[in-house]
């Protein structure tokens, strides 16, 4: 799998879409390259719904070319963003969390390393510890399950906000 650059580049684009409010939607569109508008904006206002989205992404791999597509538009989509702050940590810890969960450390190093200690959220330290320490693939494996579980409960829990919110 390629391992794209995540640092700041001005002159970085990727195609972007938005009106969706469905996280399986979201990472259907991040596999065709087209990054969601509304990524940021509900990340930063519910982790259902980032923690949904990973849930999502991490389902695409059994599809080698599905889950290195998302990687790759969401790496794109970070070189755009000049400064990470608390709006837009969420790309991160997307990246992140899903890069661990396949075995992709160097791109999870490389993107938390983008994310500011004084925006470190509960999620960007767990990732953040699991990398410090060299575990096992198996070990490796066990965590990406721990993610999709939470991830499939997120799901659920999102559902149930977005009908609350009308969405």
């Amino acid at each position: 799998m390629p391992n794209p650059s995540v640092s700041y580049n001005p002159t970085a684009n990727v195609a972007t879409l938005g009106g969706t409010f469905d996280p399986q939607q979201a990472v259907e569109w991040l596999a065709g390259g087209v990054y969601p508008e509304e990524l940021i904006k509900l990340s930063a206002n519910t982790n259902n719904w980032r923690d949904a989205t990973i849930y999502y992404a991490l389902q695409k791999q059994d599809s080698p070319d599905g889950i290195s597509n998302v990687l790759n538009t969401l790496a794109f989509k970070l070189q755009t963003i000049p400064q990470i702050d608390r709006n837009n940590q969420a790309i991160c810890e997307i990246l992140a969390a899903i890069s661990i969960s396949i075995g992709e450390h160097k791109l999870a190093k490389e993107t938390l390393m983008r994310v500011p200690p004084t925006f470190s959220s509960r999620l960007t330290q767990l990732l953040a510890k699991r990398l410090s320490h060299q575990v096992l693939a198996d070990d490796y494996k066990g965590f990406a399950e721990m993610i999709k579980s939470s991830g499939k409960v997120a799901a659920v829990k999102w559902a149930d906000e977005r009908s609350r919110l009308g969405l």
